[in-house]
């Protein structure tokens, strides 16, 4: 395809915003995202962001894990913002309910002690990574850069619904929007997360994403110690196992300190059926 062709793509989350940056730099000029609500309104503005190197070494996706953690650090470097980007220290923690100062002191066989900001009734404190494999980004940061820069060079993003495609030979010629607008087009990108399979049907595909809904917090603690001198909460992020009330499920939430000092906590998914569109989403006050 030409580099002046007409490119759509449909969803303003990580992906769609990453796909346009990318596009951009190759030199295509008429790049444009349609978005149905906002930049990173849903899942791309509310993830952990949380990087691992070396955590899918098993998988058939270690080269693409790989090759992501690379990239999110040369990023920090060229897109020229903040994207909340810092390596990190990770750590995997069991605890239980109630608290207990003196059991994060102990240094059991392949123990290691728990980050003073941690005050809770620590079993075990074990690493799991350190700043040469594990890292973050702020999603939300990321994806507003990486939208910032493509803009510098063409792209566009409208907000609006698309409802359906229109379709000619074989070749899509336009999509439209629940307004009535129709948008010409020589190519589409489906960026939709899991609203792709809506995307699909629009050219009689099945549907062969999905997705479950997870829920998190964010946290701006005030720590201060015994001399009410304030406490830094440092780079270590905390992987823990749960046991409330020292008996029944256990949890596995995760605990990652931003460097804007708010504490993203993130906890146990469901299998809520998914709405029609990410506006519609809503989040779960026994889960948070």
């Amino acid at each position: 395809m030409e580099k002046t062709g007409k490119i759509l793509i449909v969803g303003g989350g990580i992906i769609g915003c990453s796909t346009a940056f990318y596009l951009t730099q190759a030199g295509y000029c008429n790049v444009t995202i349609l978005e149905a609500v906002g930049v990173a309104h849903a899942a791309s503005g509310r993830a952990g962001g949380f990087l691992a190197l070396d955590w899918c070494d098993s998988s058939f996706t270690k080269d693409l894990a790989r090759k992501s953690f690379q990239l999110h650090e040369e990023l920090a470097k060229i897109l020229g913002k903040d994207i909340g980007y810092r390596k990190m220290n990770t750590l995997s923690m069991s605890v239980l309910d109630g608290t207990d100062k003196k059991s994060k002191k102990k240094n059991n066989k392949g123990c290691i002690q728990a980050p003073d900001w941690v005050d809770g009734n620590v079993q075990h404190c074990q690493e799991i990574g350190n700043t040469c494999t594990t890292a973050q980004v702020t999603p939300k940061l990321l994806c507003e850069a990486l939208l910032d820069k493509a803009k510098e060079h063409g792209a566009q993003v409208k907000i609006g619904q698309v409802v359906g495609a229109e379709v000619n030979n074989n070749k899509v010629t336009s999509l439209k929007l629940e307004d009535g607008e129709c948008m010409e087009c020589d190519a589409v990108l489906l960026c939709m997360g899991p609203w792709t399979g809506q995307g699909l049907a629009w050219f009689g595909k099945p549907n062969v994403v999905s997705g479950d809904r997870a829920h998190s917090v964010l946290l701006k603690p005030q720590i201060e110690n015994s001399d009410n001198t304030s406490s830094h909460i440092d780079n270590t992020a905390l992987f823990l196992h749960y046991r409330p009330n020292y008996a029944g499920k256990s949890q596995e939430p995760e605990v990652y300190p931003r460097p804007d000092g708010t504490v993203y906590v993130c906890g146990q998914g469901d299998n809520h059926p998914l709405p029609d569109q990410p506006a519609h989403v809503e989040h779960s006050s026994d889960s948070c």
